[in-house]
């Protein structure tokens, strides 16, 4: 059987025909670069879209639609628009509420009216822990409201004082800075509440 098999070999050597074998670790055929290429495409194609969402998202052109708390009093009326705010959630606060830091459409104040919890469409970044407030344009609907994103306080800055080495925080863009505070768990995470700690320290 050998014999034959290394006849066949000379002949084909004869013939001038090459015989070659793929050795282990080879490099890849031409269907398996296309496959490679194809999955790299897939890849950047994906970072694209992300990112165009992202940049969009923050231009306010992504609507999402949740459930929020409204304050509204009875005479506004269906297609009045009114100038409203919001306070992204601390990490204190959105732990409590099982929110990620920074969730800016917990609550929206819009004049001295009544909380309504009611469906709203908005139109602006759901969470933005770089900010302080928040301001909406909101549309009352038949049923819901509509709020557009139209303003946010100066970007939250964070520091260390250098004397003391203790946390600090300017929510003006850096003009004033205060002490920050620092909140604590006792049980794993399942709750926390504010330090007691003071400057005084």
């Amino acid at each position: 059987m050998v014999l034959f098999a290394c006849k066949q070999k000379a002949n084909a050597e004869k013939q001038g025909a090459r015989v070659t074998r793929l050795p282990r670790g080879s490099p890849l055929t031409g269907s398996n670069k296309k496959r490679s290429f194809e999955g790299l495409g897939f890849f950047v194609l994906a970072a694209i879209l992300y990112g165009a969402y992202v940049v969009l998202d923050s231009l306010g052109w992504v609507p999402h639609r949740r459930d929020s708390v409204v304050t509204a009093e009875a005479n506004w009326f269906v297609g009045e628009s009114k100038d409203c705010m919001s306070n992204p959630l601390n990490a204190l606060d959105a732990s409590n509420m099982n929110k990620a830091k920074g969730y800016a459409i917990s609550k929206i104040s819009c004049d001295g009216g009544p909380e309504h919890s009611i469906q709203v469409m908005f139109y602006g970044r759901i969470e933005q822990p770089e900010y302080s407030w928040i301001r909406w344009r909101c549309t009352r609907n038949e049923d819901s409201f509509t709020c557009k994103q139209i303003g946010n306080s100066p970007a939250i800055m964070r520091g260390t004082d250098q004397a003391t080495g203790r946390p600090i925080i300017s929510y003006d863009g850096g003009k004033t800075w205060q002490w920050q505070r620092r909140t604590v768990s006792y049980d794993g995470g399942k709750t926390w509440q504010w330090d007691t700690w003071n400057q005084d320290k």
